[in-house]
């Protein structure tokens, strides 16, 4: 997003993957959210009071309070929570998911704000189709070179939706002011969730160079957790990027992260977590078995808060290597036997694929008890519909 974002502006940071928005999907006949106490699970990973989200659509409420603060108006709602309180109050262990979307792209060619507008609304207008299937929350990736339209379509999101909102914020490259700027502009527009992440450097730049010359800048996603904490208190309900296989920057190109630099970003989280983090929601992964020896590694080390899966559909090809390669994602050799036999005979038949291992990925983390599931959706809605479908969730 965070997907890290992913990492750059999400736990999924990919640029050029931005599609133009779909035309609307007929909605699906609603069905009551299913839980999993039928399943027989093999181990509990996690205490399932911590799994459940109250659905927006059961807690909608259009009033809102306006109250002017010396120079700053704040937006209250009585549907606006943090969503770590959510997930605290769940008593019922429904089966919950949320959504992941990508600011939308305009044409690198100057647009007019007309069309600029027309861009975003389109892309108000998928996110309100996509949450007339319940979902617990959706969250948004942040563009820095977007910053103040990235709030406002957070704070569209969360009000006129209307959805509980989770925005995306990095700091790898900003300035203290412009870190501050966004933060203060959430609070007038009423977001109320942060994920906080590192992120991607500038074009032109690396970590390193932005590391070695900090200036009093923040470079760490700890480093914004504190820093939110320090200014807004509990204002914000916060939520970092956990990477079941170690983060990218710890993996060697074409391997697996060694002992020593996966211990070390299971520590570095564990930092996150203690400056002020109220849960985690993990890079994408194709074998569940890493996600739950990545829990069993959290809970050793001290980590209790809520862990959140963060699953990504195979839709396309070109989006799946993008994936893969820029977040080192390892990949079952008999995925990629599957994926290169359909490519073969019938690439047109991938995205059927994608759906079905996606499908069989969340059967096997809701065996185990983990009642919640983030989708990295890509902003395409056909599959999650279908995943959720088969999941008997919408």
């Amino acid at each position: 997003m965070t997907i890290a974002t992913i990492n750059t502006h999400s736990t999924l940071t990919m640029k050029n993957l931005d599609r133009e928005v779909q035309k609307p999907l007929p909605l699906p006949k609603r069905k009551q959210l299913k839980t999993t106490a039928s399943l027989t699970p093999s181990r509990s990973l996690l205490p399932l009071h911590l799994f459940h989200f109250s659905s927006p659509l059961n807690s909608r409420n259009p009033a809102t309070l306006q109250r002017t603060t010396h120079t700053r108006t704040e937006i209250f709602s009585s549907r606006n929570t943090h969503i770590i309180n959510k997930i605290k109050d769940n008593k019922d262990n429904h089966v919950i998911f949320s959504f992941e979307f990508f600011t939308p792209r305009y044409p690198e060619s100057a647009t007019p704000k007309d069309d600029q507008s027309k861009i975003n609304d389109n892309f108000i207008s998928m996110v309100s189709r996509m949450a007339s299937y319940n979902p617990s929350y959706c969250d948004i990736t942040w563009r820095p070179i977007s910053a103040d339209m990235t709030v406002e379509l957070a704070s569209r999101m969360q009000y006129e939706v209307p959805v509980d909102t989770m925005m995306h914020l990095t700091c790898l490259g900003m300035s203290m002011k412009e870190i501050d700027k966004a933060i203060d502009m959430c609070r007038e527009k009423g977001v109320r969730n942060i994920m906080a992440l590192r992120g991607d450097p500038p074009n032109g730049k690396t970590r390193d160079d932005l590391s070695e010359s900090k200036k009093g800048n923040l470079v760490y996603g700890s480093d914004l957790v504190k820093h939110i904490r320090s200014k807004h208190g509990d204002f914000f309900g916060l939520a970092v990027a956990g990477y079941p296989e170690a983060h990218p920057d710890y993996i060697p190109e074409g391997s697996v992260a060694p002992a020593q630099g996966f211990k070390k970003d299971l520590n570095y989280l564990k930092e996150k977590v203690e400056a002020g983090a109220d849960f985690i929601v993990t890079q994408f992964f194709f074998d569940t078995s890493v996600f739950f020896k990545f829990v069993d590694d959290c809970r050793r080390c001290g980590i209790d808060c809520p862990i959140v899966p963060g699953i990504l559909p195979i839709v396309t090809y070109e989006s799946f290597k993008k994936m893969t390669t820029k977040c080192r994602t390892k990949v079952p050799k008999k995925i990629c036997d599957e994926i290169d036999e359909i490519m073969k005979k019938d690439p047109k038949q991938l995205e059927t694929y994608g759906v079905d291992l996606a499908v069989k990925m969340c059967k096997d983390i809701l065996q185990h008890e983990i009642k919640a599931l983030h989708f990295y959706t890509m902003n395409k809605e056909e599959p999650i519909l279908k995943i959720l479908q088969e999941l008997g969730l919408v």
